[in-house]
């Protein structure tokens, strides 16, 4: 039973951490979007998206699609959080409806499938306005 509670302190201690984290993820975003919007930035970049992506592939391609549903959801909710800009992935709002089939990874965000699953990312009939991500 002692074993029990020490596990349970350190899931405790990091929610805690997690949460803190989370807190100030989301100081740092409403910070890059202050800057982008003062220099005239485009507020959404694919390519950096991607390089962060590529970046930590190997870590996420360990991660299967429901975490990964869950972090795209993070940094869409986040990156909305201040002002409404970024591709509401989650809503398959890139997608043709007519070759929607409900599949899990039709809602993650499709930079990252492309980055660590392209055997997925391939299975996406984009519409136009989200074509470029072909590219």
């Amino acid at each position: 039973m002692n074993k029990l509670l020490n596990l349970r302190t350190e899931i405790d201690q990091l929610n805690n951490d997690y949460f803190n984290f989370l807190n100030e993820r989301q100081k740092l975003i409403c910070s890059v979007v202050s800057s982008k919007l003062e220099n005239n930035l485009p507020l959404f970049d694919s390519n950096r998206e991607f390089e962060i992506f590529q970046k930590h592939r190997e870590d996420l391609k360990k991660l299967p699609l429901e975490i990964l549903l869950s972090y795209s959801l993070l940094i869409e909710s986040q990156v909305n959080f201040e002002k409404e800009f970024y591709p509401r992935w989650s809503q398959r709002v890139h997608l043709n409806t007519d070759d929607v089939s409900g599949k899990l990874y039709e809602q993650i965000n499709p930079i990252l499938l492309k980055a660590i699953r392209p055997e997925l990312f391939s299975l996406l009939h984009f519409i136009e306005k989200f074509k470029y991500l072909n590219s």
